[in-house]
């Protein structure tokens, strides 16, 4: 059985066992609220009787021992949230540091990357500060050690498996940084070329001749006889002399009256087979 310490005194402490009973019983340091797995009882165990005005003060107590542990519940979920990163920062000048953010856009973590890096973080303070607050100020602490110079270059990268955050603090951090420095410098992110136009929506845009010009899906025109000299012979097959049509290229017409091909003038007119 499991019981609730309700009440603790210097020799004694009263348990609320799980029949709803008040039990007094040694007080061997026990905190009031602590569950317990066993208690050692006064004899055969004294069970109180408390009155109306017991009662309620029972109940208050019970209340508030509730309404500690939800705080203490809500104290743990909150602290594991803000310590919990949902990404990472990177931004390279020369000096390249890294930054975890919370779901708040907090940063919990701060390291150098590079010697520069490391070297360029030294004493400063970023703990629960904004991402936009902490990339501000290591720029402008860059610019001041000499690392950054005007039209020089920012490269800002976010890692995170939510596409949606990544993206949303990618373009705010690059208008943040470009602006906080008065567009003294760029600030970019690796891979994505300024010089990369895309349409955008409602531009007039022919989606079908698009496709047809990638896919080259012309039709190919049918093969046709080769037009030329009708005597022109190009090894072709085709039988175009001007004869009449004997399969010989040789000009030559079977014009005589006999029933064979060649122009002999031969009748084969026996009654034999050849």
């Amino acid at each position: 059985m499991r019981y609730l310490i309700m009440e603790c005194a210097l020799s004694y402490a009263v348990a609320l066992d799980e029949e709803g009973r008040f039990l007094r019983v040694p007080n061997l340091g026990y905190e009031m609220g602590q569950v317990v797995e066993d208690v050692v009882l006064f004899g055969e165990g004294e069970v109180l009787e408390f009155g109306a005005r017991s009662a309620r003060r029972t109940r208050g107590r019970v209340g508030l021992i509730a309404a500690a542990a939800c705080l203490v519940v809500a104290v743990v979920a909150g602290g594991v949230l803000w310590r919990l990163p949902i990404g990472t920062v990177y931004m390279r000048i020369n000096p390249e540091v890294s930054m975890e953010v919370n779901r708040l856009d907090r940063v919990v973590s701060l390291e150098g990357e590079n010697n520069d890096g490391a070297e360029l973080i030294a004493g400063f303070s970023y703990y629960g500060r904004t991402v936009d607050e902490v990339t501000d100020d290591l720029a402008e602490l860059a610019e001041d050690e000499g690392y950054l110079d005007e039209g020089g270059t920012i490269e800002v990268t976010v890692e995170s498996e939510d596409e949606g955050w990544k993206t949303a603090t990618e373009d705010r951090l690059i208008v943040e940084l470009e602006v906080h420095l008065d567009h003294r410098v760029t600030v970019t992110v690796p891979g994505v070329s300024d010089d990369v136009m895309r349409p955008e929506p409602g531009d007039a845009w022919d989606d079908d001749a698009a496709d047809d010009a990638v896919e080259g899906d012309a039709e190919t025109p049918p093969p046709s006889v080769p037009a030329g000299d009708e005597d022109d012979d190009g090894d072709d097959d085709w039988d175009d002399d001007g004869d009449d049509g004997d399969d010989g290229d040789d000009g030559d017409w079977d014009d005589d009256s006999d029933d064979d091909g060649d122009d002999d003038g031969d009748w084969d007119d026996d009654d034999d087979d050849d």
